[in-house]
């Protein structure tokens, strides 16, 4: 993956901080320590990496500590649920996570809100 990394932004000019890069949570699954590699050579690029559909699946706060993410995306099944009226606990699930993305200075992209 690095290497395609490296060959997509030397063909197309782009700076590597402005690609960003998804990945969901499920990649630390498996604990491997390739994929920890893989994102440490990533990081040092300068491209930024994004935790997708945060919220969904195997959510862990491991991944926002251990991932050095940028930004995550809350997944759009909670920013719909959220925007009902009489949805108290898919709201207060959002405002929780925009707290913990502010307190670990993280971007966050609402999926859905248009």
């Amino acid at each position: 993956l690095v290497d395609h990394v490296i060959l997509a932004l030397a063909s197309s000019g782009l700076a590597a901080e402005r690609l960003e890069l998804e990945f969901t949570e499920s990649i630390f699954l498996a604990g491997d320590s390739t994929t920890r590699a893989t994102l440490d050579q990533l990081r040092a690029l300068g491209v930024r990496l994004v935790l997708d559909d945060f919220g969904m699946g195997y959510s862990s706060y491991n991944c926002l500590v251990n991932g050095d993410f940028s930004k995550i995306k809350i997944d759009r099944s909670f920013t719909a649920a959220a925007a009902r009226p009489g949805q108290p606990a898919e709201r207060a699930i959002v405002e929780s996570i925009l707290t913990l993305a502010r307190g670990l200075k993280l971007e966050v992209t609402a999926e859905g809100v248009e």
